[in-house]
């Protein structure tokens, strides 16, 4: 694990958030390991034990991981290691989990705006309201 001395993240909010999204990987035989933090905030994560080779990994990021680590003060973009989606794809899946891509261009994966960005309503507060 690499955490840049610079960084913007506030890393005990990070850890509880990944504790939290971690905790819930654990019940399907998963789990979450951080990768590195950068100086500019950004977030690379791994997915461990079954999930390592699940094909749900893009909902489990873009439905759980995202949402949940861009409300962490300081992150500025999160990805995860092997994941593998397109553009086009991305962008239809974040309409259906009810966030918009094209707002943010603060999430980056492949050098393409894909994500939610940390100023985005919690996916509690969409069902609320």
């Amino acid at each position: 694990m690499r955490i840049a001395r610079t960084s913007p993240v506030d890393l005990h909010a990070l850890g509880g958030a990944l504790d939290e999204v971690a905790r819930a990987m654990a019940f399907h035989g998963g789990g979450l390991e951080l990768i590195e933090v950068s100086s500019d905030g950004a977030v690379e994560v791994q997915f461990d034990g079954l999930c390592r080779g699940c094909m749900f990994r893009p909902l489990t990021l873009y439905g759980t991981i995202i949402p949940t680590l861009s409300q962490v003060p300081g992150v500025s973009s999160v990805r995860a290691r092997g994941v593998r989606i397109s553009e086009e794809s991305a962008e239809r899946l974040a309409t259906a989990l009810s966030f918009s891509p094209e707002k943010s261009g603060a999430f980056r994966y492949g050098g393409s705006p894909l994500a939610h960005d940390a100023t985005s309503e919690s996916r509690a507060e969409q069902w609320d309201g």
